[in-house]
């Protein structure tokens, strides 16, 4: 397995959120981590690296400037080795753990394994009223834009099989929060099995989502996704 990280400004937490994936994963797997960090003006890259010593399954690419999540995704994709790709976020506001149902959804045949904060038996914690508020209204968008059916786009933790990932993501274009749209429409497109699965997820409060602004970019990007020649 490969888990990859987007990462920008995480000093604080992503040495915490390496040892837990590691330590999870070390006993009975083959993996890798590679965490991307997106132009950090902090010390994310010095935390990565100072945990990366004598571990030769960590790795640290660099975007000189900040590009986006969606970009630093793809990078991250495109130079992954496992057979499954793991994307988490760097706050693992979804514990490492509940990758276990997501390997075994993909074990029974599913390409692509969401994680989904809305369903019925999903555990959505420290989310703020604006910000819940704000997600539906953004699945509520895509669904009238672009006929999804997904309850849950944008939750950072997403499973694939490799094969998957490497038809998909040097496909898409979509630097930044949007990126997820652009994934699930070309998983649709691809005629891949796409699956939601309810998840545990604690929002983080450093969470480096602009409400409003964001909001807007996303928008836009899935008004021209809508329109664009996939």
């Amino acid at each position: 397995m490969s888990v990859v990280i987007p990462a920008y400004n995480e000093s604080e937490s992503i040495a915490a959120t390496l040892e837990k994936i590691y330590k999870f994963l070390e006993p009975d797997h083959v993996f890798e981590i590679i965490v991307v960090d997106d132009g950090s003006a902090d010390d994310t890259a010095g935390a990565v690296a100072r945990f990366a010593e004598g571990r030769d399954n960590m790795r640290l690419i660099r975007n000189p400037v900040n590009r986006g999540k969606g970009f630093s995704v793809r990078t991250g994709v495109s130079s992954a080795r496992g057979g499954l790709i793991l994307i988490t976020d760097a706050d693992l506001s979804v514990p490492i753990d509940w990758s276990l149902p997501f390997v075994k959804r993909i074990n029974e045949g599913c390409d692509v394994v969401i994680a989904s904060r809305y369903m019925k038996d999903s555990v959505f914690l420290r989310a703020k009223p604006v910000r819940q508020a704000m997600g539906r209204i953004f699945n509520f968008i895509t669904k009238c834009l672009l006929g999804f059916r997904y309850r849950d786009t944008q939750c950072g933790f997403k499973l694939l099989r490799a094969e998957t990932a490497k038809e998909i993501f040097p496909r898409c274009r979509v630097n930044r929060f949007a990126y997820d749209v652009e994934l699930l429409l070309l998983a649709r497109k691809s005629g891949a099995r796409v699956i939601e699965e309810p998840v545990f997820c604690i929002n983080s409060p450093r969470s480096r989502v602009r409400i409003f602004n964001d909001s807007v970019i996303m928008l836009r990007d899935i008004i021209a996704l809508r329109f664009r020649k996939l």
